[in-house]
């Protein structure tokens, strides 16, 4: 089964909103992200009908910064709503990505609007700076990577464990820690991937890894669609049955295309010298489609 892997990033403007709510902004991304999905899923021609998605938080850079991220890992098969068919993903991409921004950002900050209404983000004392901060994202291209996807189980496994239980920096990455100074390796994205080592005074590396802690019972993977906990097992069950189903009838053997014989040699009609062979008759493409596929 294809996999795609899809990144939702959070605008940094937000960044100093998610240090005084984290807990409601984080659950606002991961409504955003599902949601984004979710109505692609109901209307788009090639790839039609409930998905299954995994979501893992992640709110770190490389050097410790604040860079929130949600990771998606999307199976590439969908449930019909009669739960009678389902559709397979066959291309590259899951959804158009220049639309899956726009769609993302108008559900984001329309979330993030209305939970400020209804007062859940009190300590955002200035009207005024919400207003501002809204309009200045809505203006912005926002960030959605989609990678490319992959097909073996084992790999899929192995990426998404890494990507579950990853921490904001593991001890293969420290350098060296002294009385004043913890020095960490890091990839600069920014120049061409490149290994670098960061030097950081003590209290400056606490308060970058501690601003990574989640809130308390705060849970970072969230599944969704045919994924999701209440019916997962009920609904993988019949995802199984169907392609088995579908499998059954990809190996049935096909049809033989009809023998023709070949007929006595004529005379060319155009010369009345040359002579012709009757091989197979040319048909309509609607009647050879319908007779030999």
């Amino acid at each position: 089964m294809p996999y795609y892997h899809l990144v939702f990033t959070l605008p940094h403007d937000f960044n100093g909103w998610v240090k005084l709510h984290p807990e409601v902004i984080y659950k606002l991304l991961f409504q955003a992200a599902w949601q984004t999905l979710k109505a692609f899923s109901k209307i788009h021609k090639r790839f039609k009908g409930q998905l299954g998605i995994t979501c893992v938080l992640h709110t770190w850079g490389q050097n410790l910064s604040q860079h929130i991220h949600l990771h998606c890992l999307v199976p590439g098969i969908a449930l019909s709503p009669d739960k009678q068919h389902i559709e397979l993903a066959k291309s590259k991409y899951l959804y158009p990505i220049s639309a899956l921004r726009k769609k993302y950002r108008g559900k984001l900050v329309s979330l993030i609007r209305q939970t400020y209404q209804d007062g859940q983000l009190h300590r955002v004392k200035d009207k005024q700076e919400v207003k501002s901060v809204l309009n200045t994202v809505m203006k912005k291209d926002w960030v959605i990577f989609i990678k490319p996807y992959l097909k073996k189980p084992e790999t899929i496994l192995k990426y998404l464990s890494r990507y579950t239980y990853r921490i904001a920096l593991s001890n293969q990455r420290l350098v060296s820690i002294d009385e004043k100074t913890v020095s960490f390796r890091y990839k600069d994205y920014a120049d061409d991937n490149q290994q670098k080592t960061m030097d950081l005074e003590g209290v400056e590396f606490l308060r970058r890894y501690l601003q990574h802690v989640l809130p308390k019972g705060f849970m970072r993977i969230r599944h969704y669609g045919f994924l999701a906990n209440p019916i997962r097992k009920k609904r993988l069950a019949i995802l199984r049955q169907l392609l088995l189903t579908l499998e059954g009838i990809k190996s049935r053997p096909k049809p033989e295309k009809p023998v023709v014989e070949h007929s006595e040699p004529q005379d060319c009609p155009k010369c009345m010298t040359g002579k012709m062979t009757r091989i197979i008759p040319i048909l309509p493409i609607k009647v050879k489609r319908r007779c030999w596929d």
